[in-house]
């Protein structure tokens, strides 16, 4: 059985990891105090612990906190629930997170979730009418090896090609529990 973990979809019971600021209010020099027992971990924890850190690498890259866990209501009913959102002086970048706990990764729901995803970019420029580009970067958190990751993101960028026409930019980034430091607990 393959277990598949959306955070986004887990929003009634994501709870804050524990951080605190080591340089005034610098959400980049933030550290996460974490003592993870491998026993008490639910495999929605793991989840949101693994796309915690892949914040906080991001934040390191741009500078620039991610605000998480975002929800937009527009008109007529129309809900957007984010994973995360970065908001740049020329773009806005809109993260969906996915960890996948074991492989192979499931390539076909990979693209029923992307194609989901952007159309709720489409309505966050719908809603939102700011003039600048919105960007979706997928982030996929998985055990994967570095071979792996270059076949994975071959197959997923001839799907990025093919949405193209949407006028939706697509990026993927790719971490290894590894890579995080979680290797040790994966559930």
């Amino acid at each position: 059985m393959e277990t598949f973990l959306n955070t986004s979809e887990s929003t009634a019971s994501k709870q804050e990891v524990g951080t605190e600021e080591k340089n005034g209010n610098d959400p980049t020099e933030q550290t996460t105090n974490l003592e993870l027992k491998k026993d008490n971990l639910k495999p929605v924890h793991f989840a949101l612990i693994a796309e915690e850190l892949v914040f906080k690498d991001i934040e390191k890259q741009y500078q620039k906190q991610v605000q998480r866990h975002i929800r937009i209501i527009g008109r007529s009913s129309t809900v957007i629930e984010l994973d995360g959102l970065l908001e740049l002086d020329t773009r806005d970048i809109i993260f969906d997170t996915k960890v996948f706990l074991q492989s192979p990764l499931p390539l076909t729901l990979i693209k029923k979730s992307i194609n989901k995803k952007i159309s709720q970019v489409i309505d966050y420029q719908s809603i939102t009418k700011k003039n600048k580009e919105v960007q979706l970067t997928y982030v996929i958190v998985s055990s994967f090896e570095k071979e792996t990751k270059e076949k994975l993101d071959d197959r997923l960028s001839k799907l990025s090609n093919d949405m193209s026409l949407l006028n939706v930019k697509i990026n993927f980034l790719y971490y290894s529990f590894h890579e995080l430091d979680l290797e040790n607990v994966v559930v």
